[in-house]
Parts: structure tokens; sequence; C-alpha cells
């Protein structure tokens, strides 16, 4: 299954970099390739949004999070999303923005960690569950550093 997804992904992305000549996303687009095997989870997903900001998300069981970890080079943020009890959440539509407000990643995530790559700067993080949005208003990200923060709902148990 994560063949046919690679075999289906990364050709229009290969193309599409070499015919536009963005050399930086042909380098990413082949170490997906790279990585997309059968040790790949088929949960994990790696993109790259239109403004060049590269990310992975994913982290459903023990075996996606271990491949996620090793993953991780040069993404400087780590956002894990849980309940205040502990139990991880997926589905979090997680909006980041530079320091002049504009908008460089919207994502719902596909499991309870998200890794992004970003310049050194500030940001702001906004990440919503079920309606209830948590906030980050000042996340510093250093030049050679990385930055892991834990995002908690309190939910109401049914």
């Amino acid at each position: 299954m994560t063949r046919k997804r690679c075999l289906t992904v990364c050709p229009i992305t290969i193309l599409s970099a070499l015919a536009f000549g963005f050399v930086g996303n042909l380098i990413f687009t082949l170490e997906i390739a790279a990585q997309a095997s059968d040790l790949n989870p088929p949960g994990i997903l790696i993109a790259t949004t239109e403004k060049g900001v590269r990310y992975l998300t994913g982290g459903i069981g023990s075996s996606e999070r271990e491949v996620m970890e090793n993953w991780r080079a040069n993404r400087d943020l780590k956002l894990i999303f849980a309940e205040s009890s502990g139990h991880f959440l997926s589905d979090v539509k997680v909006v980041i923005q530079d320091r002049t407000a504009r908008e460089i990643l919207s994502v719902l995530t596909n499991g309870p960690w998200l890794y992004v790559e970003l310049s050194p700067g500030t940001y702001r993080v906004r990440a919503t569950f079920e309606g209830v949005t948590q906030e980050i208003t000042k996340l510093r990200i250093a030049e050679h550093g990385r930055v892991e923060r834990f995002m908690h709902w309190d939910l109401d148990e049914e």
C-alpha cells in the first residue's frame, strides 16, 4: 500500500519540481521516495506546503512514532497533541503564522505528532480540536535547535 501511494504522488511532484526548477523540492521528494519503504506505516503524511514549509504528521501507535523520530531531521518544531488525561489526539487543525501574521502552515493532523521545518524566528501557533483552540503566541525557533511543545485539551468525559 505504501509503494502504491508513493508511485501516485512522487512522480507528479518530481515532474513538477523539474518543470519549475525547484531543486529543494526535488531533493525533498527524493528523500520521501527513499523513506517510503515497507517500514513506513501508512498513517504518516510527509508533505511540503505551497509556501515551501516541510512537515510530517502521524504518530498513531508506537511503530509510527518510532519511524517519525527517525525522520525528524531538519524539523525544528515538534508539536504533540493530547487530552489532559494523557490520551493522544488526532485531527487537530493547526495554523502557524510568522511574526508578520502571514500564514505559513495550515494542516489537519492525522496523528498526535506534527513535525515542522521552520526558519529561525518567532511564530504563532493555533491548534483547534473539537472547536476548542489552544495557542502559543511567541514560539521562538533558534538557529540550531529543536523546540518541542505539548498542547493539551481539557475535554469533558461523556
